[in-house]
């Protein structure tokens, strides 16, 4: 059974993520991160998988268009970004029997796999 874990963020939003991957990356290694987004550049997932290599974790790009979103009944608001809605996406851009989702602004304290969200009911 794969695991792997998921995060929403934009460019604007970049340092909050990346202190949770980095987190998220302490805690467990060998996991897969899969960081749904629209518009963060590739070279930053060249650099942060160069330094999470040592201990086998990778950040993967979910790039996502927003207009997928356009046709979905979600309210938009002028303090909601498109990307909260990012989640309902997981399903089509994460590939794993079993997906934690994490927002930026949550700091992972204990590891994936022993986590109670990720067991089955």
């Amino acid at each position: 059974m794969s695991e792997a874990a998921a995060i929403c963020a934009d460019y604007g939003y970049l340092t909050p993520a990346e202190t949770l991957i980095k987190s998220i990356a302490y805690h467990n290694h060998d996991l897969p991160i899969y960081l749904l987004n629209t518009n963060i550049p590739q070279e930053w997932f060249l650099n942060i998988n160069r330094r999470l290599a040592p201990i086998n974790v990778r950040v993967v790009d979910a790039k996502f268009s927003a207009s997928v979103l356009k046709d979905e009944a979600v309210s938009r608001t002028e303090y909601m970004n498109t990307m909260i809605y990012g989640r309902l996406l997981i399903p089509q851009l994460v590939p794993a029997d079993r997906v934690l989702y994490f927002t930026s602004i949550l700091i992972q304290s204990l590891t994936v796999r022993s986590s109670r969200c990720l067991r089955p009911i």
